[in-house]
């Protein structure tokens, strides 16, 4: 072999293992059982850390917040080729957060494959819409304070959720029949 198909071959190498490295180090919302639904229903909601694998360095829970889509914390520049997550001091609770709960790691999960969280939430009485989750992880910077994990993207669809109108009052519309509420 020429030491040019050997440099080829050796960017090749790095750029494999360098993708597989990062995709390992996600953090993010793995699935949902619900997608959208009225204020009360009840929600499992799944996180993924693939960086949580070391005994030690592995958080027992990550805290999550509901904001509308118009508001999604969106990932900075941060270098040349590199995007950062929004840096906060505290775990967002305030408008236009909605916080609720922290997703505490599973009993079920396996550690060398990363580690799963769960957290299970009954949706909150909020304006009708679309909304996404937002994680706040401490573990991921050094110092006082965390990062905001979201995504800003609509897809996949499991960082949204879609929020119904709660119905105040049955509507009659004859006697003996009721209008069931509109499909979201």
């Amino acid at each position: 072999m020429n030491p040019r198909s050997l440099s080829l071959a050796a960017l090749v190498i790095a750029l494999v293992l360098g993708a597989s490295s990062s995709a390992k180090a996600d953090l993010g919302v793995e699935k949902v059982n619900r997608l959208a639904g009225a204020p009360g229903q009840q929600v499992r909601l799944t996180i993924g850390c693939g960086a949580c694998t070391h005994p030690k360095r592995t958080p027992a829970s990550f805290p999550v917040s509901l904001v509308p889509v118009s508001h999604v914390p969106k990932p900075y520049r941060c270098g040349p080729r590199a995007l950062c997550s929004p840096q906060v001091k505290a775990v967002p609770r305030h408008a236009p957060f909605s916080y609720l709960g922290k997703a505490r790691l599973s009993e079920d999960d396996v550690p060398y494959a990363g580690r799963s969280y769960i957290l299970e939430f009954a949706i909150p009485e909020l304006a009708a819409g679309s909304y996404a989750y937002v994680i706040y992880c401490d573990s991921c910077l050094d110092g006082k304070g965390g990062t905001l994990i979201a995504n800003p993207n609509p897809r996949p669809r499991s960082w949204r959720l879609g929020i119904r109108a709660l119905a105040t009052a049955s509507v009659r519309q004859a006697p003996g029949r009721w209008l069931a509420p509109a499909p979201w």
